[in-house]
């Protein structure tokens, strides 16, 4: 159940409170036109559903936002942390919208209700919000509910159905401006937009033009220097890599140097050929990286869009859609950390990677297992992505009779090339930290020395190597070295989408009560996408391990769908109005079959004052490209936890045994590597389960206007697709002994984890459960025009099973690596205009949780993360064909939480930048 009395308070008072809410129609206005409204193929004269949220051109251009994926990003429904510019580790530019934190991928994005290509780097799975130019946008319509059998896959957490500008006759032009108050994390755009009346038709030629500067985590105190919990009493001390510039290695008994056994690192000035050259190492020997991470990403991009209608006959309309947008983005990370044995190194006949005793460079005379280095002298990882996407659709539309008809082809395109420097390519770490010695000449090379003189002899050289220093401390690795050991990386990328439609809408028989309208439509459609590695890459890269590409794959799917709509009460009855809505589509896909998908829904308008809708659809997913296609590679990693190795309880002892440990228990160690099976999976399934909404929506009918709606959702979704996490894994096989997560490890004789099986499979369950709620105020006074709005969502449940069957765990209110999921999150606002003044005040609230993570001393903390509440203020005056806006953006100056992750925060929820300013001007003649 979800429980909504506790905070409560914030759904009244926010109710003063957004920038985007439901649209809302007074009762005495005119009566509405039939249109297509999202979440229906059929047209109507009735208001839109209550799980509807419309943002409106007018809300796109408030508050200096310079993207729609920024904008749409702040919507409460939009919750687990999917990405944006602010995230520089693992990002690539793109900004993503998951509506209830089902992931991107479950959140279908239409283009005047058509799909769009996924977009990105490449085989990407979701749309980037960033490739629609602003100035394109009409509205946003989000459907906050799942629906398949109107738009077929992926249309599981919700719809965002962005409809474009039409019929616009003139000129219009925008530059815009924003900067924080420390002076850095500047945004410029600009936009134009020409159109008129051509050739019996409209035409419109728009252009935008976005420039993001990066700022360095380095220029905001609270990120400057990595923090994390030292033990679970919550104490927070500053932290950092392990992998630093002079080194961290165990080192064995019987040394050359008279060591201990332990963890040492190089004592800086020494020549390291002695034991005062190393010192134990302390827990302060950890390296920051926050000075080369960002903070804000530069992002570079613009988009030419064309639209226009032709209409040859009456009757009958041609139209056409194109877009052309272009990316340049970066990321920056510090310099590559080298870590024995989970990166390249020679191995021993068994497997193991070490450093031998005869790399010249190895003072300690006897072989290194275990170790790290940071490999400063290489400055900076930098990535930069170039994208380019383009898209052409034709289509037709026209009227026989009562029906309207519609036809469309459409075909994109995107390539993407991601640059990588800074990177070392593993392989070469083989040779380069293999054996090796002076040649005849005393040059240091590759190769055996001899056992007598310890000269490398000619035959032994191996060409083209260079022995690679990781023993001597900050500053000593050569710039033979560093040539040797990285090159300039280039990664291609594609994406390619073809889709053909035909559509019908119209009445067809009668009941007593009405007539029935209906929809018919079929559809065509090809996905590919590939991300390709620079072949240098074949092996991994040093900081990155062995990670997969995607070579390539597509997949075509043929769909055809039937809606109805039928008033079940008269019109004029006393009752009201009650319409149902059935809807079915089959879905033939050649990667995996067919699959039907059907909704029904009840819409009772009981008078003009209130309404209510009920609603059901089944839902599904196919899977993405990339989780289908990515190479399977096998790659070392540490070592999960193992409950079979650290004091297993009975009963984890029984299905220990059972998975191949010798009487159920053995003593795992630390720094134990294990091999990981991961990528793609040919043989997946569609995910498929079911959407459940129902609402309630009130309206004024008197001098003061005022809408208040709430609505209640229910989402289950089976054999959920994801990447196996090997501690869950291992859990659930000790814990439970469920026999799909114990045949995904293998184990050698004395029961230590050997390999885990992490490939893409369908797997458990996700249920959520929530509800959220709207309302808006709208009062005309001498003073000027007076309006509030209000959005405010309720998580009140997010239960994930890893495995069928499995133990269910509660992640509604909880944060855990990069899924934040608060129970509450708000927006609102109140706007007062008169004159050609308007003035803004805009909330935008997300709720506390509480966040898990594993502390100093490897324990598992959790911490109760505050809510965070941004105060943004603006005002504008137009003249006839003039505008000028400026604002502030988080009044307050209001920090981002702390959290035990990179950056000391979620950058993908929270604003990172502090204070900003903006203003914008526009120019309109004839306005």
């Amino acid at each position: 159940m979800i429980r909504v009395a506790a905070p409560a308070w914030i759904a009244f008072a926010v109710l003063v409170a957004t920038t985007h809410a439901a649209s809302a129609q007074n009762a005495g206005e005119v009566a509405v036109p039939r249109v297509t409204v999202t979440g229906s193929r059929i047209q109507t004269e009735t208001e839109a559903e209550a799980a509807l949220v419309v943002v409106t051109r007018e809300e796109l251009n408030r508050a200096g936002a310079d993207s729609l994926g920024a904008i749409l990003q702040t919507l409460p429904h939009n919750t687990g942390a999917p990405a944006n510019t602010n995230v520089n580790n693992s990002g690539d530019g793109s900004v993503r919208i998951g509506l209830r934190g089902l992931g991107p991928q479950r959140t279908l994005v239409l283009l005047n209700g058509r799909r769009l290509p996924n977009s990105g780097v490449g085989a990407d799975s979701s749309v980037d919000l960033n490739s629609i130019p602003l100035s394109m946008v009409e509205r946003v319509e989000v459907l906050t509910m799942g629906r398949s059998a109107v738009y077929g896959a992926e249309a599981i957490g919700g719809v965002v159905n962005v409809i474009t500008r039409s019929a616009f006759t003139g000129i219009e032009t925008g530059a815009q401006l924003s900067r924080s108050d420390r002076g850095d994390g500047d945004i410029a755009r600009a936009q134009a937009l020409v159109g008129g009346e051509l050739t019996a038709g409209n035409w419109m030629l728009g252009a935008d033009y976005v420039h993001q500067r990066g700022v360095s985590m380095a220029d905001r105190a609270y990120s400057a220097q990595p923090i994390t919990f030292a033990s679970t009493d919550g104490e927070r001390v500053p932290a950092g890599s392990p992998a630093i510039a002079n080194g961290r290695f165990i080192i064995g008994p019987e040394n050359a140097l008279g060591l201990d056994p332990g963890r040492y690192t190089r004592v800086p000035g020494g020549s390291g050929r002695s034991a005062e050259d190393w010192r134990p190492v302390r827990a302060d020997d950890v390296f920051n990286y926050a000075p080369y991470n960002l903070l804000q990403t530069p992002n570079e991009r613009g988009s030419l869009w064309l639209a226009g209608t032709l209409s040859p006959r009456e009757g009958v309309e041609l139209f056409g859609e194109g877009l052309l947008s272009r990316r340049e983005s970066a990321q920056r990370l510090a310099p590559a950390p080298y870590m024995l044995p989970l990166n390249a190194a020679p191995e021993l006949p068994d497997g193991t990677r070490y450093i031998p005793a005869s790399n010249y460079y190895n003072p300690f005379g006897t072989d290194v297992f275990v170790g790290t280095r940071r490999l400063a002298e290489l400055d900076e990882r930098g990535y930069s992505e170039h994208v380019t996407l383009w898209r052409a659709l034709v289509g037709a539309r026209g009227r026989i009779g009562e029906w309207n008809w519609e036809g469309t082809v459409s075909t994109a395109q995107s390539s993407a090339v991601t640059r990588e420097s800074g990177l070392p390519i593993a392989e070469r770490f083989v040779a380069g930290l293999g054996p090796s010695g002076p040649d005849s000449t005393g040059k240091i090379v590759c190769g055996t020395p001899d056992a007598a003189t310890g000269i490398v002899p000619q035959a032994a050289v191996i060409a083209g190597c260079v022995p690679i220093n990781l023993f001597g401390g900050a500053g000593t690795i050569t710039p033979d070295q560093l040539a040797y050991m990285t090159s300039a990386l280039r990664d291609h990328g594609t994406n390619a989408q073809r889709i053909a439609t035909l559509q019908f809408e119209g009445p067809w028989g009668r009941l007593p009560t009405g007539p029935i309208d209906w929809a018919f439509g079929t559809e065509l459609r090809r996905e590919s996408g590939a991300y390709r590695y620079d072949p240098q890459r074949e092996g991994g890269a040093v900081g990155e391990g062995l990670v997969a590409d995607i070579p390539g794959g597509s997949f075509k799917a043929w769909e055809g769908y039937a809606e109805m709509r039928a008033p079940m009460i008269r019109e004029d009855s006393k009752l009201g109005q009650l319409d149902a809505a059935l809807g079915a589509r089959l879905s033939d896909f050649d990667v995996f079959g067919t699959r039907t998908t059907w909704h029904a829904g009840l819409h009772w308008a009981s008078s003009a004052s209130w309404s209510m809708h009920v609603d059901y659809s089944s839902v599904f997913r196919a899977p993405a490209i990339d989780e289908l296609y990515q190479s399977q590679v096998v790659t070392a990693s540490l070592s999960p936890p193992d409950p079979c190795g650290d004091s297993p309880t009975p009963e984890q002892q029984r299905h220990c045994a059972a998975n191949g440990v010798p009487g159920g228990r053995y003593t795992q160690i630390e720094d134990d590597v294990s091999l990981m099976h991961q990528g793609g999976n040919t043989a997946l399934g569609p995910e498929q389960g079911y959407s459940f909404a129902a609402g309630i929506a009130f309206r004024s009918t008197g001098r003061l206007a005022w809408h208040a709606s709430a609505d209640y959702f229910h989402t289950r979704l089976d054999d959920f697709i994801e990447q196996g996490d090997p501690e869950a894994i291992a859990n659930e096989c000790a814990n439970h002994g469920t026999p799909l997560a114990c045949a995904k490890m293998e184990r050698f004789p004395d029961g230590s984890l050997r390999l885990i099986d992490i490939r893409r499979s369908n797997l458990g369950r996700v249920t959520v459960q929530g509800a959220d709620f709207a309302g808006s105020v709208d009062l005309p006074t001498r003073a000027g025009r007076f309006s509030v709005q209000a959005l405010v969502s309720a998580l009140g449940r997010y239960d994930a099973q890893v495995f069928e069957g499995s133990e269910t765990l509660p992640k509604a209110g909880r944060g855990n690596g990069g899924l934040i999921l608060p129970k509450w999150r708000a927006l609102g606002g109140a706007t007062w205009t008169r004159d050609g003044w308007s003035a803004r005040y805009t909330l935008q609230w997300i709720g506390s949780y509480t966040d898990c993570s594993t502390t100093l001393d490897n324990t598992l903390y959790c911490d109760a993360v505050p809510s965070v509440t941004y105060h943004d203020v603006e005002a504008s005056y137009s003249w006839p064909a003039l505008q000028v806006h400026a604002g502030i953006s988080n009044l307050t100056d209001r920090e981002p939480p702390y959290l035990n992750a990179i950056g000391n925060t979620s950058p993908a929820t929270y604003r990172l930048l502090g204070r900003l300013y903006f203003f914008r001007i526009g120019y309109s003649p004839g306005r």
